[in-house]
C-alpha cells in the first residue's frame, strides 16, 4: 500500500492512499422550516482516502471524504422574488 495522498487529522498531517469507488448510492434528505421553504440536499462524494495507520476505538479504519452538497429550495409564494422576464435576443 503506497501512500498517494496527504491528510490533515486534528491538526497533523497523515499519509493516505485513495481508495477507488466502486458503487455510490446517494438519496436525498429533505428538511422542512418554519417558514414553509423545503431545503433538499444530497452530498456527492468525489474523493475517498484511506488514511495508513490510523484506526477508530473499534479498530475501524479512518477514511477522509471529499464531497460537495446539491441543494435545491422550495419555497412559499411570499418568500420569492418576482420573476425577471427574459429577454430574447433578436434573431
Amino acid at each position: 500500500m503506497k501512500a498517494n495522498a496527504k491528510v490533515t487529522l486534528n491538526g497533523k498531517p497523515h499519509d493516505g492512499v485513495t481508495v477507488p469507488i466502486f458503487e455510490s448510492t446517494t438519496r436525498w434528505s429533505a428538511i422542512k422550516l418554519e417558514d414553509g421553504s423545503t431545503l433538499r440536499f444530497r452530498p456527492v462524494v468525489t474523493e475517498v482516502v484511506r488514511v495508513i495507520d490510523v484506526f477508530n476505538e473499534d479498530g475501524q479504519p479512518v477514511y477522509a471524504v471529499k464531497s460537495t452538497n446539491v441543494l435545491t429550495v422550495t419555497a412559499p409564494g411570499n418568500l420569492r422574488q418576482d420573476r425577471v422576464p427574459t429577454v430574447s435576443p433578436v434573431q
